[in-house]
């Protein structure tokens, strides 16, 4: 919520091909509805109602999506 109401990002990674799904398809888009519903939210040019989403989401796999320390 804390980044959300700033317009930061967050990046979560997880070890397991499952955790991805779970956050993606069942997670997080219940913290979406969770923090639509929530009227604290400012709404922003991105978020023009308060129906819409608070924060959009990407799922990145494959090992070309991976951050190493040589590569950065």
């Amino acid at each position: 919520m804390f980044a959300a109401q700033r317009g930061e990002r967050v990046i979560i990674s997880t070890n397991t091909l499952n955790l991805q799904d779970q956050l993606f398809f069942k997670d997080i888009p219940a913290l979406q509805r969770i923090m639509a519903a929530d009227s604290t939210l400012p709404i922003n040019k991105k978020r023009k109602t308060a129906a819409d989403p608070p924060f959009t989401a990407a799922l990145l796999k494959g090992r070309g999506n991976y951050l190493c320390i040589r590569r950065y």
